[in-house]
């Protein structure tokens, strides 16, 4: 693994009940290195966004927290350090799969080939204004076959072939070092514009649920805040993450 420090305190866990959870109370009872990663090959309690369950059968797929402690980041950047987790695990599953096409879906699913690969679920601790570490939770699906969800698929599905989960931690390790390198730079411009390149369906028309009405939005962007922006009925939309949803239909 070439990194100069993330990935390189490596905990491996057969069963736990999430390993952001697991990462929460490690730091509480002693000292982290920042870049600390911890992997399971079974979670019995995973979650993704807006509380729902995470599910992945046991030793298939890539389950993982990173320990990342930027200096200087205020909760109004916040959104940064999403965008250069989401940035690196796409790097990495598109460099996995072959160059298969992966993209971002707002705010933090991942998609190969149009479906969701994977996900990422974002746990910062703040004190005055600052956030003092991140966990950051990525789940990928690397080897199962079969999910419940319609619009999931693994890399193994679109490449045809049984994938290491250690060479792909090591691979997600390398670009998410890359990328927050250059959030700890303040490259927030750089970082902002590379989100939205790489924006799932931002040119063509989606449905979005916005505050519990079904619209049709067309030229997605996403603000320095976090938030999305786009086109509505000759109307530009701006919402939060808990105002609005991009569906997969």
């Amino acid at each position: 693994m070439n990194t100069l420090f993330i990935g390189q305190n490596k905990i491996t866990l057969q069963t736990v009940d999430s390993t952001n959870n697991y990462a929460a109370k490690l730091i509480k009872m002693s000292f982290v290195p920042d870049g600390t990663v911890i992997m399971a090959q079974n979670q019995t309690e995973g979650r993704g966004q807006r509380s729902s369950e995470w599910i992945s059968e046991s030793g298939m797929n890539l389950l993982c927290s990173y320990i990342l402690q930027p200096k200087s980041l205020t909760t109004e950047e916040a959104f940064y350090l999403s965008a250069a987790a989401a940035l690196g695990a796409r790097e990495a599953i598109e460099s996995i799969s072959n160059c298969q096409t992966a993209r971002i879906k707002w705010p933090n699913d991942l998609i190969l080939n149009d479906k969701k690969v994977g996900g990422i679920l974002i746990e910062n601790s703040v004190i005055k204004g600052s956030i003092k570490y991140g966990i950051i939770g990525i789940g990928v699906n690397v080897n199962q076959n079969e999910f419940n969800f319609q619009h999931a698929t693994s890399i193994r599905n679109v490449t045809n072939r049984i994938v290491d989960t250690d060479s792909i931690l090591n691979l997600l390790s390398e670009k998410l070092e890359k990328w927050y390198l250059l959030l700890i730079g303040k490259k927030y411009t750089e970082i902002l514009e590379a989100y939205n390149n790489q924006l799932w369906r931002s040119d063509i028309e989606n449905k979005i649920k916005l505050n519990g009405n079904s619209i049709i939005g067309t030229s997605l962007r996403v603000t320095p805040d976090g938030n999305l922006s786009f086109n509505s009925n000759g109307t530009r939309h701006n919402a939060s993450f808990s105002e609005a949803r991009i569906s997969y239909e």
